[in-house]
């Protein structure tokens, strides 16, 4: 029996493989929280789990929760839906909550669709305002900033919640609750982005600036993995590592004193790394970069406000390859302003970094999320959104026209995208394992036989 239990929905059917084992540490910071005041928790991950979503009423007879929080993001949310209906039949009595970023987006959404209570934003402080005022009737409702709800069939949303920021003041995630997630040492050092990309919703959750915890703060929680836990591969998931180059420094020189025998990657910007910083975080075990390159076209790329050339971009991966540290690279077509010709631009970039540089390459369709600007301002950016089924929304399923691409162009190039991918991986005997812990970057070389 539970106070709490945490759900993480599978995402929609049309998405054969989503999670990649790494811990939804938001949920984690949102359970520690909840413990550390002595509330009862458990969490539930159908993304990882093989569970279909009929066993939740056995899943609800074993926790009897008071409570249940539902991660909502657009992939997961039909089934978010799902979930909270099945709540509400086994016991209406039970508190729906959901919160995420597609319910941050659209919170009167989801109330339609079955939640009692969205929270908006981040949730550490309002779930634990909500579980007091819930289950030990301490505060009020209309008095917990950051939630929307419903009152007399009339939908209420409180004041918005200001975002944390001392990062410090909150417990490091309920560790001991992801015993099933293989990417154990994942780790956020920061929260937001201070960049504008039209395409991104994170700014729904943690908002449109970078706030840091403190490098002594960090240091603390990976000594703890690497302690405790026995963790020897970490990954830094916070959207630009290296957008602050001596709180990036600071880290691998702790590394380094400490000793650690450990690998680790990270995601980044071309504009956000220099020759000397690479050098040092690979001397510190990263083994791998990933940047978000979205588009082979440096037109595209000032229309979606990336803010970076294609010119960076190589420089960035050529600089660390030359370091001994492979880089990823994601791409998106049919960005708003993509022309056939521009596709063509993206197609042969991304060939080129694959062959010059062995880069791991990535690829989707661009997807409109609730609450990116590409979404809010889709008629201006000269958008037809025709598919607003959320299952669809899975980087895979073209759901609009341009104005200069129909879906079925877009969804074209996509596929050949991905047969240039597929056709890489295995010229180059590239592997997803490989990439991330390989001890050294020449263990990747061209098939003799191509």
């Amino acid at each position: 029996m539970v106070d709490i239990l945490m759900i993480v929905p599978p995402p929609g059917v049309v998405c054969s493989k989503f999670s990649e084992g790494v811990p939804p540490l938001g949920i984690g910071y949102i359970l520690a929280m909840l413990n550390q005041e002595g509330f009862s928790t458990a969490i539930h991950d159908f993304a990882i789990d093989s569970t279909p979503l009929t066993d939740l009423e056995l899943i609800l007879q074993r926790e009897k929760p008071k409570i249940v929080g539902v991660y909502a993001s657009t992939i997961m949310y039909r089934n978010a839906s799902r979930i909270a209906k099945i709540v509400k039949r086994y016991n209406p009595e039970i508190l729906t909550i959901f919160g995420g970023p597609h319910s941050s987006a659209l919170p009167h959404e989801s109330l339609i669709d079955g939640a009692d209570i969205v929270v908006r934003g981040e949730g550490e402080y309002t779930m634990l305002e909500l579980a007091k005022a819930f289950i030990r009737e301490k505060g009020q409702i209309d008095q917990i900033a950051g939630i929307s709800y419903k009152k007399n069939d009339v939908i209420i949303d409180n004041t918005s919640r200001d975002l944390i920021e001392n990062l410090d003041v909150l417990p490091f995630p309920a560790y001991d609750a992801f015993g099933k997630y293989p990417v154990w040492g994942s780790i956020l050092t920061g929260r937001g982005c201070p960049y504008q990309c039209v395409f991104c919703a994170g700014k729904n959750v943690f908002g449109g600036k970078y706030r840091f915890r403190s490098v002594e703060n960090v240091f603390e929680e990976i000594k703890l993995l690497y302690d405790k836990y026995n963790v020897r591969e970490f990954c830094f998931i916070d959207d630009t590592f290296t957008a602050v180059s001596k709180r990036a420094e600071d880290i691998c020189n702790f590394i380094l004193q400490e000793h650690m025998d450990i690998v680790w990657w990270c995601e980044t910007r071309a504009d956000c790394i220099t020759k000397d910083l690479l050098a040092l975080m690979a001397k510190a075990g990263c083994k791998q970069l990933q940047f978000g390159v979205e588009s082979g076209d440096n037109r595209v790329l000032q229309d979606i406000r990336k803010g970076i050339t294609v010119e960076m971009v190589e420089l960035s991966v050529k600089r660390a390859f030359e370091a001994g540290i492979l880089s990823k690279c994601s791409f998106m077509v049919g960005h708003h302003s993509d022309t056939l010709e521009s596709l063509n631009n993206t197609l042969q970039f991304t060939e080129k970094l694959i062959k010059t540089y062995y880069v791991h390459a990535v690829v989707g369709v661009n997807t409109p999320f609730p609450g990116s600007d590409t979404y809010d301002h889709a008629e201006e950016l000269g958008l037809d959104i025709f598919n607003r089924d959320w299952d669809s929304y899975n980087f895979v399923t073209t759901v609009f026209n341009s104005k200069y691409l129909k879906a079925q162009q877009i969804s074209s190039h996509f596929n050949q995208a991905l047969a240039l991918i597929n056709n890489s991986k295995n010229q180059y005997h590239i592997d997803d394992h490989i990439y991330r812990v390989s001890p050294s970057l020449y263990t990747l070389k061209p098939n003799s036989n191509r």
